[in-house]
């Protein structure tokens, strides 16, 4: 063997790793190194001479992908090649290589070299990782559910699988960028949507909004979406995570209850005799509302945490497993884990807007000093949250009660009071709870409120209506307010 081949085959036989094979124009083997040996089982004497088809299934052999890989090689100078291959005990091996023809120095063809490695473990590891994406897929169809990440560098945007559903569009669909999504929103709210993302990307803030949207077909569906800013080292938002809830249905059964509810008040207001047969009907119907309103939230907040965020923790569980079990794949695999904990992270705060869980847990006055520092978090509000003399339990519907009238309180004077300090103080006797709320923002003339009461004090009155309760809103201009319920506590 001339000194150059010599050298050449010590190279190829320190390359253990990679099986080098090398084949004459008709197919055959004619010399392989140490690393082919060790990969497919055969020894140097077994394999000289035969066709390179025998590394191929009988299933490709069927089909002619041996000729075809060579005729590949000759058109293109080269043949990658990634599939199933036999070894000699005729196991099989996923082998990804690439195969070169070799001319002679006067243009014709002296043979072809196949150089191939062993991928099983990623291929494995690839496919396991593939199954969960897709059971996530179907989780997350199932809950009408979807997620989305927006880069800004770009205006890049990537979709769940699901998240085209919610929008009328084939799944798998993504529309690739913000401005494409906008054209989506429903031209009476991409003001509003907009407004929202451009204060989270200044404030970097998370924000929750429902909005509408036309399909396709030009009807029109309601989304709840929120998301959640991430910054890079320099401070500045660089993406964001969200979830988007398909609200439709929910959303038309409030405005019918709304619808039936205001078609009612017009017959109050036309004769004293409606008046006293409608007073009951209204207060049935908004308690329907408010009582559907309560069990539809918990219901959703429910399926996804016990539907949606189990399917997650599952999937960052086994996601944690293939990382450590495989090295090289171990960055792209802690990103995963690191964003599946996220969008986790995300549905179980948006679970418990929906319903706090808490209040079923441990009760009325966990569940409002946790409201208090959660208000306090989001909106770098001083909010100080007392309680006293409620050593017995508060029956659930009572709690419900004047947890949402505490919520829509401090989002009134998130809204209207400015930068206030905040007391909410909780106090029981033998016979009735109170619940105080009280800011020492701008107040208002109440006088001009009552002539034009909004949704949310309505709301709240009718809540403590319904407890068999009364709701009392104490405020002058630049005197602060101060809101105060009492309801029979039995």
């Amino acid at each position: 063997m001339p000194r150059d081949e010599q050298f050449y085959r010590l190279i190829a036989d320190a390359i253990t790793d990679y099986g080098v094979i090398q084949f004459d124009p008709n197919n055959k083997i004619v010399d392989w190194n140490t690393g082919a040996e060790r990969l497919l089982g055969f020894s140097r004497e077994e394999i000289l001479g035969q066709s390179g088809a025998v590394f191929f299934t009988p299933e490709d052999r069927e089909q002619g992908a041996p000729e075809s890989e060579l005729r590949i090689a000759l058109r293109d100078g080269r043949a990658f090649d990634e599939r199933w291959h036999m070894k000699k005990d005729q196991s099989r091996f996923w082998g990804s290589g690439v195969t070169t023809p070799v001319w002679e120095p006067d243009g014709s063809l002296r043979g072809f070299v196949k150089v191939v490695r062993d991928e099983t473990e990623r291929h494995t590891l690839l496919q396991r990782l593939q199954d969960s994406e897709q059971r996530l897929q179907l989780a997350q169809t199932i809950a009408g559910v979807g997620t989305w990440e927006w880069t800004v560098a770009g205006d890049h945007c990537v979709w769940s699988e699901s998240m085209g559903l919610l929008f009328g569009l084939p799944a798998g669909t993504s529309l690739g960028s913000v401005a494409e999504f906008l054209k989506r929103v429903h031209e009476g709210d991409r003001e509003t949507v907009l407004a929202s993302l451009s204060r989270c990307l200044r404030e970097g803030d998370s924000y929750e909004i429902r909005f509408r949207i036309r399909w396709p077909d030009e009807s029109v569906h309601w989304l709840l979406a929120t998301g959640r800013p991430f910054r890079n080292s320099e401070g500045r938002v660089e993406r964001l995570l969200g979830v988007a809830l398909d609200v439709t249905e929910r959303k038309k059964g409030e405005e019918a209850a709304l619808q039936q509810q205001e078609q009612l008040k017009h017959r109050v207001q036309t004769t004293g005799e409606a008046l006293d047969r409608t007073k009951e009907e209204l207060r049935a119907l908004a308690a329907s509302l408010l009582t559907a309103q309560e069990e539809e939230r918990r219901r959703i907040a429910r399926e996804l945490h016990d539907g949606l965020g189990q399917q997650l923790a599952g999937l960052q569980m086994k996601l944690e497993l293939l990382r450590q079990a495989s090295s090289s794949l171990a960055e792209p695999l802690g990103a995963a884990v690191e964003q599946v904990a996220l969008m986790s992270d995300e549905l179980r705060q948006l679970s418990h807007r929906l319903h706090p869980s808490v209040l079923e847990l441990i009760g009325l006055e966990a569940a409002l000093r946790s409201l208090c520092e959660e208000w306090e978090r989001t909106f770098d509000l001083p909010v100080r949250c007392t309680c006293s003399g409620v050593a017995r339990p508060v029956p659930i519907e009572i709690s419900s009660g004047l947890y949402r009238i505490a919520q829509e309180a401090l989002h009134n004077v998130h809204k209207h009071a400015g930068d206030a300090r905040v007391v909410v103080a909780l106090s029981g006797d033998e016979r009735q709870l109170s619940l105080l709320i009280s800011d020492d923002g701008s107040g208002f003339d109440q006088t001009a409120v009552r002539r034009n009461r909004g949704l949310g004090m309505i709301s709240m009155g009718e809540r403590a209506a319904l407890l068999g309760g009364v709701l009392e809103v104490k405020s002058q201009p630049t005197q602060g307010t101060t809101l105060l319920v009492r309801v029979p506590w039995p």
